[in-house]
């Protein structure tokens, strides 16, 4: 029954988006006959399965749980694909490439030393998710996803020859 309730709980959620809508966790409580502590307790259950409810509350990053944007990014970090992750979060892969190319900036702008404030004016993210990806950009160094990061950063690399035409053109 639990099993049950939360594919339910999944599909209608899925459904919602469809639909260009999104539900709330008291939407699918009403929806399914259940209580607001139940869908959550599911929530968090299907969280530490790497999958999600796609509420109205993770769709806008509302509340104290960790953006489904870092979760994304985390799991290309771990060499999942892009389809995966898509099929994983039920996101487009066109969301989840947007995802890392601005987690890709916000590690290029943190590499390059650039403060919380200024990253944010920059990118036009939040500070909440800013602080997300830093503290994944950290956890990536860590915990040996050093590679598919530094995969990411090489699209700023400028190769030598060019970087000392631009220097020499700027005198």
């Amino acid at each position: 029954m639990i099993a049950y309730r939360r594919n339910k709980e999944l599909r209608l959620c899925d459904e919602a988006i469809d639909h260009g809508g999104v539900l709330t966790q008291e939407d699918l409580a009403i929806l399914l006959g259940t209580s607001l502590s139940t869908i959550k307790r599911d929530d968090a259950y299907l969280m530490k399965k790497d999958t999600s409810l796609l509420t109205r509350g993770m769709m806008e990053d509302i509340g104290r749980s960790v953006s489904h944007k870092t979760k994304a990014v985390e799991l290309y970090l771990k060499n999942y694909t892009l389809s995966e992750i898509a099929r994983k979060m039920a996101h487009s892969p066109s969301s989840v490439n947007r995802y890392l190319e601005d987690f890709s900036v916000v590690a290029f702008l943190h590499r390059e030393s650039y403060p919380l404030l200024t990253i944010r004016k920059i990118t036009k993210l939040s500070e909440r998710l800013i602080g997300e990806y830093i503290d994944l950009i950290k956890r990536a160094e860590s915990e040996g996803y050093k590679d598919r990061l530094n995969l990411l950063l090489d699209q700023f690399k400028v190769n030598e020859p060019l970087k000392k035409t631009l220097e020499e053109g700027a005198q």
